[in-house]
């Protein structure tokens, strides 16, 4: 893993991303939306490690994934495949109840880490619709995560009900 404080816009991955905006920053102003990504440390991984999803032991830290992939794992299981423009840790404003799962690159991977106090501290100095749009960006991530996870669900009670020919 290699990380940087530098002046992450110049990364050719954050101005790819900035062509193609992931929905946790939709609808941000273009200035904005820089001094939001500004806010992020700048990390790169190679395929097959792991990226700790805290780094104070307390709460969770916001990742976007600028470019590659990530496997959520938890108890050793596949629970999500992270790829370019997705955001885990959305919880990370709003709890202090630190993910225990595991997330390991599956190809060569950059991310933005973001921590509750910069974001906060990057809202104080901005109007309040602008962390309205965020909250609500937030809000739609999870909703993504809850629709999948349903559909994970429903695929593995259909292979229930075809294995075992018993009716729910």
């Amino acid at each position: 893993m290699s990380n940087s404080n530098r002046n992450v816009l110049k990364y050719p991955q954050v101005q790819k991303m900035l062509n193609h905006i992931p929905l946790i920053l939709r609808n941000f102003p273009p200035e904005d939306l820089r001094s939001f990504v500004l806010c992020g440390q700048f990390e790169e991984y190679e395929t097959a490690e792991n990226i700790p999803a805290i780094t104070d032991d307390v709460t969770n830290d916001g990742i976007l994934v600028i470019d590659g992939s990530i496997d959520m794992l938890f108890n050793n299981m596949l629970t999500a495949k992270l790829r370019t423009g997705d955001f885990t840790g959305e919880n990370f404003l709003f709890s202090s109840a630190a993910f225990r799962g595991a997330l390991v690159t599956t190809s060569p991977t950059t991310i933005l880490r973001y921590k509750k106090e910069h974001i906060l501290n990057f809202f104080e100095q901005r109007a309040e619709r602008l962390f309205k749009i965020f909250i609500m960006n937030l809000l739609e991530v999870q909703q993504e995560k809850l629709n999948q996870a349903l559909q994970k669900i429903l695929n593995l009670q259909k292979k229930l009900i075809q294995s075992t020919n018993i009716n729910y």
